[in-house]
């Protein structure tokens, strides 16, 4: 039987939370472009200025929180799924959302329309969310029924697939802030950290 989508709490402590919030509000580094989506026309506008990669985070107690938390939400996909290890990510990014973003509903590995998909090494996908002084911005898995409300320092982890196609509602005001992560069992696909 299929596991669901789940939340895990205190993914980051209060002052975890802090510490990359602040970084994300006063940072000048919000890319232009993820470099992967570079030749993808569909991605253009919408990752535009919105993006950080985890290697381009220059203050180092940033950047390794969020490559340790990375480490930890592997475990847990482990744990809780039942994937085999090692697993490795092919992404590590901060997600600006301002006013007006919306993520339709998709599957992160393929696409309901039978069109070839970008990434269909992903099997696993984490949001950690970093703030909630925002509307909107509701993360949903109509099939599994299920709306999850984030807290600051939470997880959302979900296999990828057609079986949980998720979206995210239009932020009506404020920026949502959050550190998204894809997980595979290639090692071909890994980012350069995990590499290492």
């Amino acid at each position: 039987m299929a596991i669901g989508p789940t939340v895990f709490e205190n993914i980051l402590t209060p002052d975890e939370v802090n510490l990359v919030c602040s970084y994300c509000k006063s940072t000048n580094k919000w890319g232009e472009l993820f470099l992967e989506y570079a030749n993808i026309p569909p991605y253009e506008h919408f990752w535009k200025g919105r993006s950080i990669r985890g290697a381009e985070v220059e203050v180092l107690s940033v950047r390794y929180l969020m490559l340790y938390k990375r480490e930890l939400i592997k475990k847990l996909i482990h744990l809780h799924y039942g994937a085999e290890i090692p697993l490795y990510a092919d992404t590590l990014n901060l997600i600006r959302w301002p006013e007006g973003y919306e993520l339709q509903l998709h599957a992160d590995n393929i696409n309901p329309n039978g069109h070839p998909h970008n990434f269909p090494h992903r099997e696993f996908a984490s949001v950690i969310y970093l703030n909630d002084d925002y509307k909107g911005g509701q993360m949903y898995f109509p099939q599994w029924d299920f709306e999850p409300k984030m807290e600051p320092g939470s997880v959302c982890i979900a296999p990828a697939g057609l079986e949980y196609m998720h979206g995210v509602t239009k932020i009506s005001d404020g920026v949502r802030y959050t550190i998204s992560s894809f997980y595979t069992h290639d090692r071909f696909k890994a980012d350069l950290h995990d590499q290492e």
